[in-house]
């Protein structure tokens, strides 16, 4: 149990909607194990407040902030400074305050990173990964994928701009090679048939332009690992497809879990109870 005194010190997840949020209960189970006099919490902040939201971050004295939809891509303008990685995914997602000087991170490159190498075991660096989606997860997504030591990648979306500007930032960064595909069934088919990881980066099950999900009739995926960013539901019809095709499948909240875990090492300097955060997220999630 924590107990709030004047030493209290203060964290917490920024973004809209924000009251769905698991990212205080996994912080205050840390900080309980860890016996840290610190809380966590919530608030409901829009794009447009977030220059004056981090601006309260200074001035009240709050030791650190995670961000989430819709501010991960609007807070660089207004930080002191930002790491590498972040500045790379063009997204924060932790902001540290350094006695009034507030550095930015991305966390979940590392978070997708652990879940799948730790969590899902996978280890199929050799073939090439297929990814739906090119937004703002799916570059995160991509850069862990390359600094994991994946060669090859597919994207498969509606556009390719987006997809073509990840490709080429993976191309000179990290000499991955890359095909943009759109979303659609006869495309998606090809690409499934040689890959050991297909993973959904968009907020919702994949349609096609017509609004219907053309991936249901797609099977033989007893070789593929099927993972979805997405954690609630626990099941989305994506995975359920996948597991009736065959496929090994993981939800987001292992790479949940494990971004917060590396923005709370972040925060205090100690080393995040992985184990137990992921226990309590999927008890809660149950």
């Amino acid at each position: 149990m924590i107990n709030i005194d004047g030493k209290t010190k203060l964290y917490a997840v920024l973004g809209s909607p924000i009251s769905h949020s698991l990212s205080p209960l996994l912080h205050n189970t840390a900080f309980e194990y860890l016996e840290l006099n610190s809380c966590y919490v919530a608030f409901q902040v829009e794009a447009k407040e977030m220059k004056e939201a981090l601006g309260a971050v200074k001035c009240l004295g709050i030791g650190g902030v995670n961000l989430t939809h819709p501010l991960k891509e609007v807070a660089q303008p207004y930080l002191d400074q930002i790491d590498e990685k972040a500045r790379l995914v063009g997204a924060v997602n932790t902001v540290v305050n350094r006695e009034g000087n507030l550095v930015g991170y991305n966390t979940d490159v590392e978070g997708f990173r652990w879940s799948l190498l730790e969590e899902a075991g996978w280890d199929r660096t050799d073939s090439p990964v297929v990814m739906i989606g090119a937004g703002g997860a799916a570059r995160a997504v991509a850069v862990s994928l390359a600094e994991t030591g994946v060669s090859s990648i597919k994207i498969h979306n509606r556009t390719s701009e987006n997809a073509t500007e990840i490709l080429d930032m993976l191309s000179q960064r990290y000499g991955v090679n890359g095909e943009v595909f759109p979303l659609e069934k006869d495309a998606l088919a090809a690409s499934i048939k040689n890959t050991s990881l297909l993973v959904n980066t968009l907020p919702m099950d994949p349609m096609d332009a017509d609004g219907k999900p053309f991936y249901k009739n797609l099977r033989h995926l007893e070789e593929t690992t099927v993972y979805d960013l997405r954690y609630s539901p626990p099941v989305p019809t994506f995975l359920d497809w996948a597991r009736q095709a065959g496929a090994r499948t993981f939800n987001g909240l292992g790479m949940l879990m494990a971004q917060a875990a590396e923005a709370l090492e972040y925060f205090t300097n100690r080393q995040a109870p992985r184990e137990l955060m992921l226990k309590k997220a999927r008890e809660y999630s149950e």
